[in-house]
Parts: C-alpha cells; structure tokens; sequence
C-alpha cells in the first residue's frame, strides 16, 4: 500500500514540476543540505499513519453469489488509512525552495484525489478513491520537535495528507450447500407386538360347565 501511494505522488508531482527536480521519500536529514547542493529536491516523507476513522465503521461482508442465487465468495470489508506527509523543498535559495512548494500545493489541491492514471496495483483495484488534502486545518500536522528529530533546521514545509483504502485478501470462498441432510438415524417401521402379549384370553366352554365353576349335579 505503502510503495502504491508512493509511486502515485511520484507519478503526479512529475506533471508538475520540472524534469531536473528529484522526489525524494527518506527522511530529510543533517545530510540533505550537501547531498541537494546543485539540485532542486522535493522530500515526502511519511511519518504517521493512522486510521481514518471518521469515515465510520466498516461494512459488512460482501458477497458473490452465482447465477442461482447462491453466495460462493466473501470479501472482508476494506479499510482506509491516513498517510501523513512532510512536503519539504531543497534548493539553493528560499525563492526557488518557495516555487517548488507552490507547484506542489498546485499539484496536490487541482482535484483533490489522485487520478486513476497515476494508480497501479492493489491501490487501483479497490476501486476506492485515494484523497489529497494539503496545508488544511485539523490536518495531522508533523510534531513541532520533528525538525530537532531529523537534525535539521526548521524551514517552510507543506503538511499533506493521503486517505487511501487498505487492499482486502482474497475473497474467500463459501462452503457449498448440502444437497442433503443424513441425522444418522435408522428409519423403522411400526412397533412388533411380542407374541401373545396384548390379547385377551376367550372364555373356556366345555358342556355344561363354564370356565370357572365347578361341576356337579343339582340335588
């Protein structure tokens, strides 16, 4: 993501500033003053990045479903970032260092998003756009102390900031739907009676006597 973003400000500032100035993104340092002796330099360096948490709450999942209806992939909902910025100029005079930080301004606020062309890799196949917001209030600004950090005296700078979507992983794949359903049990028929259990035994009847009562002749 990172390296994307780069090379989309590299891509942009080429438009507008001239074919001699080098774009540099390390850390401007105690070095820079012999190193861009001669040359006119711009410095994007990157020393914060942050979620974006003011465009709220990822959304869910999303699906793809196949011509029946039927989800067969999940994406994992993207997430944008802040990559914050320090714009400086290297020349060898303040009025030069000025133009090269006024085309960059020019650069960075003509559409306030980095053109599709400038894009490449993941960045572009997000589909999301990828915004510029330059020298703006509220912006995260770099920390006053960051000039006594990088050993550098302090000098006009622009504060930049690039909001761009975290590429997602792959989308993954959904478990097909079963075509049935086994429970694992054994389907029977209706309950057997046991032999001679649940009937009921007929009277016995032999000639002149029934079953129970003694036998005998009346007197």
């Amino acid at each position: 993501m990172f390296d994307e973003v780069d090379i989309a400000l590299r891509s942009l500032l080429r438009e507008s500033l001239s074919r001699d100035v080098v774009v540099r993104f390390d850390a401007p340092g105690e070095r820079w003053t012999d190193e861009c002796s001669g040359t006119e330099t711009v410095g994007v360096f990157l020393h914060r990045v942050r979620e974006d948490l003011a465009a709220g709450t990822p959304a869910g999942w999303t699906d793809e479903r196949d011509p029946d209806g039927r989800v067969v992939r999940r994406t994992r909902p993207s997430r944008r970032y802040e990559l914050c910025y320090l714009v400086t100029a290297w020349a060898d005079d303040i009025e030069r260092e000025h133009l090269l930080l006024g085309a960059v301004l020019s650069a960075c606020t003509r559409t306030g998003v980095l053109p599709a062309t400038h894009l490449t890799g993941a960045l572009a196949r997000t589909g999301a756009p990828v915004t510029l917001s330059v020298a703006q209030p509220g912006l995260s600004a770099a920390p006053v102390d960051i000039w006594t950090a990088l050993g550098v005296a302090a000098r006009g700078c622009l504060d930049l900031v690039v909001v761009a979507a975290l590429a997602t992983a792959e989308p993954e794949p959904v478990a097909s739907a079963p075509v049935a359903v086994d429970l694992g049990s054994e389907v029977l028929g209706p309950p057997q009676r046991e032999a001679g259990r649940g009937r009921r035994r007929a009277p016995l009847i032999t000639e002149g006597v029934r079953d129970g009562q003694g036998s005998g002749e009346a007197g």
